[in-house]
């Protein structure tokens, strides 16, 4: 199943966009990965629920709800698994 999720379009930039940043702000990474709300949230829940990443919701003095995503250890480790194949291709 990791295989799967680590095989789909847009996950390995999702994480390296993730990573270049300490926290990413949902609409940060959006801009940068060029991906629709749709899509990236759907991509996001499914990396929340391997563990590749976390997320925090963060309240602002205006009713909105900031949200930030980091990786975590997995996902650190999930981006060597992309360093392997990239050496081996």
């Amino acid at each position: 199943m990791i295989l799967k999720i680590l095989s789909k379009k847009h996950v390995k930039e999702i994480l390296k966009t993730i990573e270049s940043h300490k926290s990413i702000y949902y609409g940060q990474l959006k801009k940068e990965t060029g991906l629709n709300s749709g899509n990236l949230s759907k991509l996001l829940n499914e990396l929340l629920d391997f563990g590749f990443i976390t997320k925090e919701e963060v309240p602002t003095d205006t009713k909105i709800i900031n949200v930030y995503y980091d990786l975590t250890e997995k996902g650190k480790e999930a981006l060597k698994v992309y360093e392997i194949i990239d050496k081996l291709s």
